[in-house]
C-alpha cells in the first residue's frame, strides 16, 4: 500500500481496481442456507464465494476463485448482504486485509471466512450501527505495516510453513489485532465455533 494513503482512498483504489481475483459462476440455488453454503465450502481446495440476500435468505451470487483468492463480481448491490468464503490450506486463517476493504467498501452486513481447518471455525466482520467504514480502513492503512513486520517474523521463523502450528501463529496476529480495533469503528469481529 502506498505511504500516506487514507482509509477513504484505500477503499476507492481497491473499488475501482480489484476485486479480489479469479472468479468463475456457479449456479447459487445449490446453496440453501447460510450453514449449508459454509458446509458445502469449507473444504474445497479452492475459494468460493457465495453471497445471500438478508430479506430472501437466498443465496444470490455464487462462484470460485484459486486456492488463494476469489474475485467478487461486479453489477451486484452488496449493501445489507451477508458474504461468505472459504480459506482453503491447512489452516485457513482469518479475514485478510482484503476481505475487510471489501466488507467495508461495499457496505456489506457481514463478511465470513470459513477456515479448512476443523477446529478452526468461522471468522465474522459485522457491520454495527455506528460503523465508521473510512476510520477503520484509515486505522488498517496506518497500522499494516507495522502487522506486516510482525506476520514475516513469523514467517522467517518457522522453517515448515505447512504445519498448522506456523498457521496457527501467523493467523494469531491478524486474529488478536482485529478483536482490539474493529469495535472501536463500530464492527463486531467474532470467531463462531471455536
Amino acid at each position: 500500500m502506498p505511504k500516506g494513503l487514507s482509509g477513504k482512498k484505500m477503499i476507492e483504489r481497491y473499488l475501482s481496481t480489484n476485486f479480489g481475483g479469479p472468479f468463475t459462476p456457479i449456479d447459487p440455488s445449490q446453496f440453501k442456507t447460510l450453514s449449508g453454503a459454509e458446509g458445502m465450502i469449507k473444504s474445497r481446495a479452492v475459494e468460493h464465494l457465495v453471497v445471500f440476500d438478508d430479506i430472501s435468505k437466498q443465496a444470490i451470487v455464487a462462484g470460485y476463485g484459486s486456492s488463494s483468492s476469489v474475485g467478487v463480481p461486479g453489477g451486484v448491490d452488496y449493501t445489507g448482504k451477508t458474504v461468505t468464503h472459504n480459506h482453503p490450506g491447512i489452516y485457513g486463517g482469518t479475514l485478510s486485509f482484503a476481505d475487510v476493504t471489501f466488507a467495508t467498501g461495499y457496505n456489506v452486513k457481514s463478511m465470513r471466512a470459513v477456515g479448512a481447518n476443523k477446529k478452526e471455525g468461522t471468522y465474522i466482520l459485522r457491520k454495527g450501527r455506528n460503523a465508521n467504514p473510512t476510520g477503520l480502513n484509515s486505522r488498517i492503512a496506518k497500522d499494516r505495516p507495522m502487522l506486516e513486520r510482525k506476520m514475516t517474523a513469523v514467517y522467517n521463523k518457522h522453517k515448515d510453513k505447512t504445519t498448522v502450528f506456523f498457521a496457527q501463529e501467523y493467523t494469531g496476529i491478524l486474529d488478536s489485532y482485529y478483536k482490539s480495533v474493529v469495535s472501536q469503528y463500530g464492527y463486531v469481529y467474532a470467531k463462531q465455533g471455536d
